[in-house]
């Protein structure tokens, strides 16, 4: 499995497949402005925006999105078949290093996603009442509002040349 941060230059190639990949292995759970963000990555970027996706054997597993570190959206998206393998965890960890840390919001009704939440090291700081009126936990990294926004990849993450296709 790898885990691959892609470019900038390389969103709109895969926005579409990612939206689509997100709107059929997302369980229902995304939220329609997570989708949106992501539906328009690409149009404007900073340096606390990130896509990393994992693929095995030329097949996209997952993918994670965020837009100013988790500010705006947070989109991570596993396929059924990889989940339980640590990707989820794994493309958590890239967006943390992307973005130079990370935060989200989870439903409280939805417990795979806070015990990946909670095992990628991020931690509740809040509870609120989410967009579909669910309670809602905001989870953070660390010192998440003193972390520097931007961070070159590691050697652990991939840069996107080395996988171009959308496929």
């Amino acid at each position: 499995m790898d885990i691959v941060r892609l470019k900038p230059s390389q969103w709109l190639q895969w926005r579409s497949r990612l939206v689509t990949f997100a709107k059929r292995y997302g369980d229902r759970r995304l939220t329609a402005g997570g989708l949106h963000a992501l539906s328009l990555a690409g149009e404007s970027a900073s340096a606390s925006t990130a896509i990393v996706i994992a693929h095995e054997a030329g097949r996209l597993a997952g993918f994670a999105f965020a837009q100013d570190a988790g500010e705006a959206a947070c989109v991570i998206a596993v396929r059924p078949e990889a989940r339980g393998r640590g990707v989820g965890g794994r493309l958590i960890a890239s967006l943390i290093e992307a973005c130079g840390g990370l935060c989200g919001s989870v439903a409280c009704d939805n417990a795979a996603s806070m015990k990946l939440f909670f095992r990628a090291g991020l931690k509740a700081v809040s509870l609120h009442s989410g967009p579909t009126g669910k309670p809602t936990l905001r989870f953070e990294t660390d010192g998440y509002r003193s972390q520097p926004t931007v961070q070159q990849p590691s050697e652990s993450i991939k840069e996107a040349s080395a996988w171009q296709s959308p496929c």
